[in-house]
């Protein structure tokens, strides 16, 4: 799914808005979204999940064929992990495609 897809929905959802009304909350959210994780807040969104910055150090490492000690550069990547309820919400909804129709 899109942005465009997502701000349709939003758009369809509450029919007092413009297309552009749609667009700029959607965008909101999502710039709020960004800015708390580089400031490097946890975002939780209940029966969702939480977004997380994670961190990594540089470290000294060897080349395993030469034996010269090798840099490795400090890293960082987002990190999602979905809510219990998020879990088992998808899951139910697989178990009923998974079953044979009669």
């Amino acid at each position: 799914m899109t942005r465009k897809e997502i701000s349709k929905l939003i758009y369809n959802r509450h029919g007092g808005l413009l297309k552009k009304e749609a667009d700029e909350i959607l965008e909101l959210i999502l710039s709020i979204i960004k800015r708390e994780l580089i400031k490097g807040r946890k975002i939780t969104l209940s029966n969702f999940g939480t977004f997380q910055l994670r961190r990594r150090a540089g470290r000294l490492r060897r080349n395993p064929k030469t034996g010269a000690p090798v840099l490795i550069p400090p890293r960082q990547w987002l990190s999602f992990h979905p809510a219990k309820f998020l879990i088992k919400f998808v899951n139910s909804l697989s178990e009923d495609k998974c079953k044979p129709k009669p």
